[in-house]
């Protein structure tokens, strides 16, 4: 299996969804997106060389591809993110074609940015997802969805034209010769220190981390839920991805010469997401604040400079992908059946909704950090890197793990525990949610139970 693959099959069902009626779309991305699945994990199991064409080497931007550790579990996560978002698509929805053409397109932009050797062809994926999210989220978000886009595509741009800048003035520091990574891995100090912030301010938009994070509730609570567990699950990664494949790998010098104000920033991000989940009026935005406290804990292990941060932030862009994207399709499917995410309305649904209330469960559990599940052994990694850096840090953090466990529990009794409401009847999980949640269900356990041959096992021999 080829890396370029990975790209051109999404783009191509992408294209063809848009000319498809409204009636076989979904089906038609949902066997684009199993198929790429399919390419994704074989490429896990086989892992495929480096490919590189000539695209405008005048700037020294080739279309060069190669699997890193960082990002290659990912590019199963990816399609399978987006298949189960389809499975759970709201009844009566509109231009179905293109919705789901949209999905695609988004897709194909995160795989395009998983494998990108080159740091041109980085921005250019980085760039890419944007449009497909701004188009989602605007078209299908109700009242508050061009309001909640504008504000994206605001924070986005504050944060992407200073990348074009710094890439610009690498391909002029390089006299042309190549972006490839492993041709600006011996940067002279200064010139990493005055490039660093045009990348960095890029990344802790897109995790989000405080204070750029003003456009995420607003986004996480106006979008189609399917579409917020893709962006959640997926499209924050690259964030993740950007500060170790960039940070740590191009600008490494600036990376430990900048950390305490990226460690410093990480922690607020950590504890602030976290006390605001706990006062958060729905179930959208406890979401939104936990992915908050949960990447700010990542991007926290990422600056900290050790082998086991990274490890564990590596481990934790997968778990949090399936605990978090599976929360949302669980939202998803609530609001499909009519029900609100405001926490006031909601009660007792595991009377009505027992076998959604388990999977919900199981979710919400791994989400906080329940040992056997797979954000455990991702957040024991973290903090031992954090603490082999600063103890004090590492304890500071600590309040943050203990707080998730709070309004974790918090997410899940608001909701479906107490009193029942009365006459209240609808079907249990469908067959169609049963596929959106049991694939991201099963994961939980299998990387929580066994971390090191899962994820990590596919890390190993990759440069």
């Amino acid at each position: 299996m080829t890396l370029p693959a990975l790209i051109l099959l999404p783009i191509v069902g992408a294209l063809l969804c848009y000319q498809m009626r409204d009636r076989g779309a979904p089906a038609w991305a949902r066997l684009v997106c199993f198929m790429s699945f399919l390419q994704g994990l074989s490429l896990l199991l086989n892992p495929a060389p480096p490919v590189s064409y000539r695209w405008i080497p005048q700037l020294g931007i080739n279309f060069d591809l190669a699997l890193h550790p960082a990002g290659v579990a990912m590019l199963a996560l990816t399609p399978l993110l987006t298949l189960c978002s389809l499975c759970v698509l709201r009844p009566g929805l509109e231009r179905r074609s293109e919705y789901c053409g949209h999905l695609l397109w988004l897709m194909a932009s995160l795989q395009g940015l998983f494998v990108s050797d080159n740091i041109g062809l980085f921005y250019v994926f980085f760039e890419l997802m944007l449009l497909p999210t701004l188009l989602l989220t605007s078209r299908w978000g109700g009242e508050r969805g061009r309001p909640a886009a504008l504000k994206f595509f605001l924070y986005t741009l504050v944060g992407s034209l200073p990348m074009l800048l710094g890439v610009l003035a690498l391909g002029y520091q390089t006299a042309g010769n190549g972006l490839q990574f492993s041709q600006l891995a011996n940067l002279p100090a200064e010139v990493q220190i005055s490039l660093f912030w045009l990348f960095a301010l890029a990344f802790l938009v897109k995790l989000p981390v405080f204070p750029l994070h003003g456009w995420q509730v607003d986004l996480y609570r106006s979008a189609p839920a399917p579409v917020v567990a893709v962006v959640a699950g997926a499209m924050s990664k690259a964030g993740v991805y950007g500060l170790i494949r960039v940070l740590v790998g191009v600008f490494p010098l600036a990376t430990g010469h900048f950390a305490p104000i990226l460690g410093g920033l990480a922690l607020v991000s950590l504890l602030h997401g976290a006390s605001c989940a706990l006062g958060a009026p729905c179930l959208r935005s406890i979401l939104a604040y936990s992915s908050l406290s949960h990447l700010g804990l990542v991007t926290l292990a990422v600056v900290s400079g050790g082998a086991a941060g990274e490890t564990g932030a590596i481990l934790q862009m997968f778990s949090h992908g399936c605990a978090t994207g599976g929360l949302f399709l669980v939202l998803a499917a609530l609001e499909n059946r009519g029900f609100t995410s405001e926490l006031k309305q909601l009660s007792g649904l595991a009377q009505s909704l027992p076998r959604l209330a388990s999977l919900a469960l199981v979710l919400a559990m791994a989400s906080l950090g329940c040992p056997g599940l797979c954000s455990f052994p991702a957040e024991l990694a973290m903090l031992l890197g954090v603490y082999q850096a600063s103890w004090s840090m590492a304890v500071l953090a600590s309040l943050g793990v203990v707080l998730a466990a709070w309004y974790g529990l918090r997410f899940y009794q608001g909701a479906w525990n107490g009193p029942g409401q009365a006459g209240l009847q609808h079907s249990d999980v469908t067959e169609m949610e049963w596929a959106a949640l049991l694939p991201l269900v099963g994961l939980c356990f299998a990387v929580g139970l066994f971390p090191d041959s899962t994820i990590l096992e596919w890390t190993r021999g990759l440069p």
